[in-house]
């Protein structure tokens, strides 16, 4: 039986793996991101969640709430947002309460710093973020509806974008090699 932090460490994993999984995957379709771009990505995300605990050493909440405000005020749906978070932690096959919750905080934190980035980095506007919305919530529906799986997504990035994901790693290493051209 696996304790509270073990469950509580796998759905902040999951969520965040995935999420970041499916919005590099829509920018890579739409508009040709690679990794370079992905990286830039990355560490801004980096930057956000760190200026989030560093403003916030007793996590009260209020440093993710101004960077949540400034997510609203971009125009994003909330509507695509939340039925993204729902579809993904249902499509994962979490186990538990601590497992569906910690993936659900870790996705709604990703979607924020992401689409922030993609704002801030990129000057996506609000109908392009729309877009991608709009796409990683079709991503999430296949997930849930059980094709393609994650892994799919991950080794397309990986091969396409040179993507590294040591779960991907672990999954092909225990199931064989997944082959998504064939």
């Amino acid at each position: 039986m696996r304790t509270k932090m073990q469950n509580l460490t796998i759905g902040n994993n999951a969520g965040e793996t995935t999420t970041a999984t499916l919005v590099f995957m829509a920018l890579h379709d739409m508009y040709g991101f690679s990794k370079k771009r992905m990286e830039r990505l990355k560490n801004q995300c980096n930057k956000y969640n760190y200026e989030s605990l560093a403003n916030d050493p007793k996590f009260t909440g209020k440093a993710f709430a101004a960077l949540r405000s400034r997510f609203e005020a971009m125009g994003i749906s909330e509507r695509l947002e939340r039925d993204f978070i729902n579809w993904t932690v249902s499509g994962l096959g979490l186990i538990g309460r601590d497992q569906r919750e910690a993936a659900t905080a870790t996705i709604e934190a990703c979607y924020v710093y992401l689409f922030l980035g993609l704002n801030e980095l990129f000057k996506f506007g609000k109908q392009r973020l729309l877009k991608v919305q709009e796409k990683i919530k079709f991503y999430a529906g296949c997930i849930r509806e059980g094709e393609p799986a994650i892994y799919d997504y991950m080794k397309c990035l990986a091969v396409e974008c040179g993507q590294h994901y040591s779960n991907l790693a672990n999954f092909e290493k225990k199931y064989g090699e997944i082959k998504i051209y064939g």
